[in-house]
């Protein structure tokens, strides 16, 4: 795929005025392959731009980092990818979970959205758990998350339902504080 990469971006773009190139996860490239990479960060063809998406910039090769430019991108808003979910023909109820669940990630959000309805346990899961937490006190919630820790089939899905609850309860602290508007989700 590198070689791939350097083959196109030593040419010129065709059918646009410009060619951008996105390599995914770039932090998962390996050694050989990112250095394959070194001269085309360096000297791309005129018109064509490469951009590294990774999430742990420190992953990367020091020679990669060095020839980069870092661009910091915040997470979506829940509106903006609720807008993207409706663009893509999802369902509003599951589009509220896959929100939930993406962290501010347009990508995650589709990719649960689309998960195959076998994963029901995990959307099960994600609505005990914001009903729970809704009701008065912790111990509806602390009892739910227990239950679902003993369940075979939440095991896999728990970090992302520690972290939807832990975001949960995020937004209860600032609506309570007076500051609805820092909530993450509605």
């Amino acid at each position: 795929q590198a070689k791939a990469i350097v083959a196109l971006a030593q040419s010129r773009p065709h059918e646009a005025p410009v060619r951008v190139i996105v390599v995914d996860e770039a932090d998962t490239l390996n050694a050989s392959a990112a250095n394959s990479l070194l001269k085309t960060l360096e000297e791309p063809a005129a018109r064509n731009h490469l951009v590294l998406c990774t999430s742990a910039p420190e992953r990367l090769l020091p020679t990669i980092r060095s020839r980069a430019q870092r661009v910091r991108f915040r997470a979506l808003t829940e509106d903006a990818l609720l807008k993207i979910a409706a663009a893509a023909g999802i369902d509003a109820a599951r589009a509220q979970v896959a929100v939930a669940l993406a962290d501010g990630s347009a990508a995650r959000m589709l990719e649960a959205a689309r998960a195959d309805d076998d994963a029901g346990a995990k959307w099960e899961a994600v609505a005990a758990l914001r009903a729970a937490v809704t009701a008065p006190g912790i111990t509806a919630a602390l009892d739910t998350a227990s239950v679902l820790a003993g369940d075979k089939e939440n095991k896999e899905a728990l970090p992302p339902i520690v972290a939807l609850l832990a975001r949960l309860y995020r937004d209860a602290l600032v609506t309570s504080a007076g500051a609805p508007e820092l909530a993450l989700f509605a």
